[in-house]
């Protein structure tokens, strides 16, 4: 089911067209942060690198790669550029063509609910949403993870108000 969820979800981002330059984000230099978790995990990707993808991705997550085999481990050409934390009005619009023709805060809500469900099942400290900018194979995309503190910053999913989980 996960996999379902991770191969759904990266799709739909590959083929997500880049809205416009994002700048970067101040804190995206240095050690411990969001933003660095979400590049290191792209740049094993990048060189098909399995376990250290894995480190920066929570096993019950929906980016965590069971298998050598998996079609993200041969992403020809994948560079990620750009990273940025977002608040959650952020996220949960960019899950939708057209966000203002949903009740947003309505959807925030049961993000936010949704959030501190996995925070409570899992012990995590605190929770950030970090888009970044990237290309692959000459597709450019943009897209939003949520992560969450576990020693350490780790990938989760996109935003997961839609999930069951």
């Amino acid at each position: 089911m996960q996999r379902r969820h991770l191969l759904a979800g990266l799709g739909v981002l590959i083929t997500t067209p880049v809205a416009g330059c994002l700048g970067d984000d101040e804190n995206n230099e240095g050690e411990g942060l969001s933003t660095d978790a979400v590049r290191g995990y792209f740049e094993a990707l990048a060189d098909g690198d399995r376990d250290r993808a894995n480190q920066f991705a929570h096993p019950e997550g929906d980016y965590y790669i069971d298998d050598d085999d998996d079609p993200f481990l041969t992403a020809q050409n994948l560079s990620i550029t750009e990273t940025e934390t977002v608040d959650i009005d952020t996220a949960v619009r960019s899950m939708f063509e057209n966000p203002e023709e949903v009740q947003l805060d309505e959807v925030i809500d049961q993000e936010q609910a949704a959030i501190e469900e996995v925070q409570d099942t899992h012990g995590f400290t605190d929770y950030e949403y970090v888009r970044h900018d990237a290309t692959s194979d000459g597709l450019s995309f943009n897209s939003i993870h949520l992560l969450f503190e576990d020693n350490g910053w780790v990938i989760w999913s996109v935003p997961t108000f839609h999930r069951n989980r």
